[in-house]
């Protein structure tokens, strides 16, 4: 959660930043000519009516995760849009402030889940589907369990074993891709309805910004020998996503 919160502190900062900017605006066009300052007036206005409506929800929607609150329907669709064109903004805006992606990304994260995790879905076991990078094999098998994870022989070394066996348990789809192209490939011969994506925040980010129109829930994987090596992941927290996105 403490990525939540500089995140919102960011927030905060980016708003300021745009008043000044505004007003500096204003300032510059006070000179020009009155038709070109009519649109220099009418450009700032809807800039800034964006610019802050769009930081405002996602001002308010961190607010709301902090306080385990649920976002009204109405404004969840605007939560979203906040959350896919801020992005870059906040990014850029966050390097020269000394905030690092990996915060940044978390953060989004947890506000996807948050709004994933406030809807209510009735998909069928094979209408879900786990998404997760090749790195979660033992470096040390030889097995293609990128091509077909049923070959995976079950010894528990690795949480492919488990994701197999949420499989079976739930007949769920499951896919083990080995980068971003595969890994879309992948979605779109299986179709799912709704996906749960295990990966770094960098690969879940991109993941999130490609995927618009299905219900996807980001968790973040662990990385005990650095990255895209032997990752782990948390289980139950897999397996509470299926059962959020299960007709039950």
């Amino acid at each position: 959660m403490n990525s939540v919160k500089r995140l919102l502190t960011l927030l905060s900062v980016m708003f300021l930043i745009g008043i000044l900017i505004l007003a500096g605006g204003w300032a510059l066009s006070r000179g020009a000519s009155a038709i070109l300052l009519g649109i220099i007036n009418y450009g700032l206005l809807m800039g800034a009516i964006a610019f802050f409506a769009l930081t405002f929800l996602l001002i308010y929607a961190i607010i709301m995760l902090r306080a385990e609150k649920v976002i009204p329907k109405p404004l969840k669709n605007g939560v979203r849009l906040s959350i896919r064109l801020l992005y870059p903004i906040i990014v850029g805006i966050g390097k020269p402030l000394g905030y690092d992606k990996k915060t940044i990304r978390n953060a989004y994260a947890q506000l996807n889940n948050h709004l994933i995790l406030s809807n209510e879905y009735q998909f069928k076991g094979e209408e879900i589907m786990i998404l997760t990078p090749h790195c979660l094999q033992k470096s040390t098998c030889g097995l293609r369990v990128t091509q077909n994870p049923d070959l995976c022989k079950r010894c528990g070394q690795c949480n492919v074993d488990d994701l197999v066996g949420l499989k079976e348990k739930y007949g769920i789809q499951l896919a083990i891709a080995t980068g971003g192209t595969l890994a879309r490939r992948k979605i779109m011969e299986m179709k799912p309805k709704a996906i749960i994506a295990v990966a770094c925040e960098r690969d879940l980010i991109s993941g999130l910004q490609d995927v618009k129109d299905l219900p996807v829930l980001a968790i973040v994987n662990r990385r005990p020998e650095g990255p895209c090596v032997n990752t782990e992941m948390d289980i139950e927290q897999v397996e509470l996503g299926i059962r959020h996105f299960l007709k039950e």
